[in-house]
């Protein structure tokens, strides 16, 4: 029988292993770090209102470890002329001084304004803190003078860092072209920037690159995007707006065109979106991602609205270099959670009497070759086969794996698909009311919500020749 709070009886989809807002709507990640040993993770964060209607705030958590978090409340508020419609997203750099802060404040001038080219003010501001406890001053950095004129008001998201003795910036712009693109800034001292230039392609990939971010692994150079306005189809771009990376050619500090073809997702599944990445004092870089997606009303949606809260952060991801791609892991800390292993058979149904879980198989041999010599010779092709509570699906048949949800437990969400040559190993951590999926090694991830009736969890999993562990997860 199943054990349970007051609290999680009435709220049964509170999550246990990611970063929630205790009450209201949570979007991007925003300000994310390392200082002095303690994890900051800032996020968009409106208090009052699940639906994301209100003062648009930075939330603040702090960690010692990656996966005990702490709230500690709002830490930036719309109380300035040049930030009175919103504290907007952006991003964290540290020094010897502190934690230097950037972020985009919003404002909508009164009027019968489109906001996309007319009566929009979105003005780049500086904070500073000792340790994150307390908000220095605001800085007014950039206004609409100083973005180029061919662009539309729709300019925001900087990311800043710190090379060869001068600070880099780049920002998220919509041209009047309806052209996605990134605009790049120089300075010397963190106040007084300079245009440099732009990154973008040849032909419009996109009509908006929100959330960019800059970054070095090895001997590469990666642009990551959020553009809006891809074509959908059934492999690729299959969300409303895409989150994925582009390797640069020219470095990270320089203008460049790139190639909308080498464009890759960070995740296939439901609900991933504003990505923003990180160097931790260990020299590890980590990806925080939004567990949602904004204007999806309609296509799905969250039944935590209902409880007074609305979406999450991803785990945090450690990101790695590895044959071209870029891989994401859930860090190494995660795996301190784990209690009670057990090796399963296949085809064997595992109970599990909480829903916060985790399974590996490994050890899988399917790969393209195997699946069409079986169907030549007539046979039934390699497959894996993973169900859960038989609502959630998933599957790889065909060199494509796909996560399907056959009732109302994804509240809207259907299936997301991914082409995959060869399949190797599947990591899945599911936690109340969500779920990512690491396929071979995480150079393919799914992420969703995911509503299920309370009770105990059913998981059969059909996949030859493996090696599959499952392990309860503690709460943090």
């Amino acid at each position: 029988m199943n054990r349970t709070t007051e609290n999680e009886t009435k709220d049964p989809y509170r999550l246990k292993l990611h970063l929630t807002p205790p009450a209201g709507w949570l979007n991007d990640p925003n300000g994310l770090c390392q200082y002095n040993g303690t994890y900051h993770a800032f996020y968009q964060y409106v208090p009052e209102n699940a639906l994301g209607k209100g003062r648009k705030c930075w939330g603040h958590a702090v960690s010692s470890n990656l996966i005990h978090w702490k709230d500690e409340g709002i830490f930036l508020e719309p109380d300035r002329p040049f930030d009175r419609d919103g504290v907007y997203s952006g991003c964290a750099l540290t020094d010897e001084n502190g934690i230097h802060l950037f972020y985009t404040g919003n404002v909508k001038e009164e009027g019968d304004y489109d906001y996309i080219y007319e009566g929009r003010q979105a003005a780049q501001v500086l904070v500073e803190t000792k340790d994150g406890s307390r908000a220095g001053e605001k800085r007014l950095l950039l206004t609409n003078d100083d973005y180029p004129k061919d662009c539309t008001l729709h300019v925001r998201d900087p990311k800043v860092w710190k090379e060869n003795g001068r600070y880099h910036m780049v920002l998220g712009a919509r041209k009047n072209s309806d052209q996605g693109a990134v605009l790049l800034y120089d300075s010397a001292d963190m106040v007084t920037w300079e245009y440099v230039g732009e990154m973008s392609t040849k032909n419009p990939f996109g009509y908006m690159w929100e959330c960019p971010d800059c970054f070095e692994m090895e001997d590469a150079a990666f642009l990551s995007i959020c553009p809006q306005g891809l074509p959908r189809g059934e492999f690729q771009n299959q969300n409303i707006y895409q989150s994925g990376y582009v390797r640069l050619k020219e470095g990270i500090a320089r203008p460049q065109m790139m190639e909308a073809e080498a464009f890759t997702e960070w995740d296939k599944g439901f609900d991933f979106y504003a990505p923003q990445t990180f160097t931790d004092e260990q020299g590890r870089r980590i990806l925080i991602g939004w567990m949602g997606l904004p204007d999806i009303e309609g296509e799905y949606s969250n039944p935590t609205v209902g409880d007074g809260w609305q979406h999450a952060l991803t785990l945090p991801r450690e990101i790695t270099y590895e044959a071209g791609r870029l891989c994401q892991r859930p860090v190494e800390e995660l795996k301190r959670l784990r209690r009670n292993e057990r090796e399963v058979k296949t085809g064997e149904t595992s109970v599990l009497s909480e829903g916060i879980y985790e399974v590996e198989i490994d050890k899988i041999e399917i790969n393209q070759k195997d699946i069409n010599q079986k169907d030549i010779n007539g046979m039934e092709p390699a497959s894996c086969h993973i169900c859960f509570n038989q609502d959630l699906v998933l599957d790889y048949q065909d060199g494509v794996f796909s996560m399907k949800f056959l009732n109302r437990t994804g509240a809207g969400r259907t299936v997301r698909r991914a082409e995959i040559n060869s399949l190797e190993d599947i990591r899945i951590i599911m936690d109340t009311s969500a779920i990512e999926v690491y396929v071979n090694q995480g150079s393919t991830v799914f992420t969703s919500r995911y509503y299920p009736a309370s009770g105990e969890s059913r998981v059969v999993i059909d996949c030859e020749k493996s090696r599959i562990r499952l392990w309860d997860l503690e709460s943090v």
